[in-house]
């Protein structure tokens, strides 16, 4: 799909990539508990997505929203469409479950979930190649699984 650069130069926001970082909101907010290390995380996530793509008021509203009340991720997973979004959401997802210091039990069925619905078998050169990157990454010294998933979508590393 080709984006559109608005006037300030930015990528458009398509509806599969803003639902898709709605549901990485319901990942951070699986145990019921949305730890500081999590907050952190989305607020450097949310500063580069920003920095990259148009974000509309709507947009900033939704995420606002969703962080106060998690949404069920079974309605809005329809509306993440773009097969590459789909696939990166459970990678995401053993990031940010582990970010706190550990992944509880609550959060691993919610993976294990997630990760049943997304799988894709057509997309096994997009998890080999993340898997390829993981493997590579655990001889360097700064590799940071979120850099790399981030860097996918035309977003920046946090550092």
């Amino acid at each position: 799909m080709t984006q559109q650069i608005s006037p300030a130069g930015k990528q458009s926001l398509n509806d599969s990539h803003f639902n898709m970082w709605r549901c990485v909101i319901t990942i951070v907010l699986a145990d019921g508990i949305y730890h500081p290390a999590e907050r952190k995380f989305l607020d450097k996530a949310f500063t580069a997505l920003e920095a990259a793509y148009e974000l509309t008021t709507e947009h900033r509203k939704a995420f606002s929203d969703d962080l106060k009340a998690a949404k069920n991720i079974d309605e809005l997973l329809p509306n993440v469409t773009e097969p590459m979004h789909r696939a990166l959401l459970p990678y995401f997802g053993q990031v940010i479950t582990h970010i706190d210091g550990k992944q509880d039990t609550k959060e691993a069925m919610f993976l294990k979930r997630l990760e049943e619905r997304v799988w894709d078998p057509g997309l096994q050169a997009l998890h080999a190649e993340i898997q390829q990157a993981i493997t590579a990454g655990k001889t360097q010294r700064r590799f940071k699984l979120i850099d790399f998933l981030l860097e996918r979508l035309g977003i920046g590393p946090l550092d």
